[in-house]
């Protein structure tokens, strides 16, 4: 998956089936959104706005961990886990959402 994200024409050249890998990513994203929407629905009910409340916090664990980066990802998954349940006590519970992050 690297070698044709990264370079598709000499992955091709290297006999790599470059269209067989693209279903195979799709395929593995659609099922990881599949499993995370099933996880998300056990928490409460569906509807448009289904999900609204952890974008933020998914958008910061990427901005804060690294795009590609899986140990950074984790760690700023624990930091923004850890701050925002301590911070939410605060009188404003704006705070935990908008004090978790280091900048």
């Amino acid at each position: 998956m690297r070698a044709v994200m990264q370079n598709r024409d000499m992955s091709a050249c290297m006999g790599v089936k470059t269209r067989k890998v693209d279903s195979a990513t799709f395929a593995i994203g659609c099922g990881l959104a599949g499993i995370a929407g099933c996880a998300v629905s056990l928490l409460g009910s569906i509807g448009p706005s289904t999900g609204q409340n952890y974008i933020v916090d998914a958008f910061m664990v990427v901005v804060l961990g690294g795009v590609g980066k899986l140990s950074g990802t984790i760690v700023g998954a624990l930091m923004i886990g850890i701050t925002t349940p301590c911070l939410n006590t605060s009188p404003r519970r704006a705070w935990g959402k908008s004090s978790s992050s280091p900048w």
